[in-house]
């Protein structure tokens, strides 16, 4: 407990690749943020500014939005994958404290996914299939393709 992030925690010298989220993880608040302003902007314009929608737009900018981007936030500055000579340690938003240490032995395998947007932003989700079954799921990843190039020099 208390730990501080370190990148020496992954079984080497050194970590050799450490990737962080992707910005795009603000893109739904921005795209929120644009929806209902445009929408209270539209009500104000249409002398509908005592209606019910321009008061749910009202407050979904003043309170919606702020909350998203303070999510979004943490989760930006929290996540993170740093591959070593002989573990990976992982963190993954804000609710999880700890970094999680995949040694690589362990490991079964490593995916990476992307949609459509990830394709175009170069960004995705990793996700490490470990022996036993289990797997660990790391979303919105910068340069995914640098984690598994990361593991594949290693083996």
């Amino acid at each position: 407990m208390g730990e501080r992030w370190s990148d020496t925690n992954t079984g080497g010298r050194r970590a050799r690749q450490i990737v962080h989220a992707h910005w795009c993880v603000f893109l739904p608040t921005v795209a929120i943020a644009l929806l209902y302003g445009s929408v209270w902007v539209w009500s104000m314009q249409a002398g509908h500014s005592n209606n019910g929608l321009a008061r749910l737009s009202l407050l979904v900018l003043a309170v919606g939005v702020p909350l998203l981007f303070v999510h979004a936030g943490l989760r930006y500055v929290t996540t993170r994958i740093s591959v070593g000579e002989t573990a990976i340690r992982l963190r993954s938003g804000f609710v999880r404290r700890e970094p999680r240490t995949l040694r690589l032995r362990d490991l079964a395998g490593v995916s990476v996914r992307r949609g459509i947007v990830g394709r175009v932003l170069d960004t995705g989700t990793v996700v490490f299939f470990k022996r036993n079954g289990d797997r660990e799921v790391v979303l919105d990843v910068a340069d995914p393709d640098a984690v598994g190039r990361a593991i594949f020099q290693l083996s």
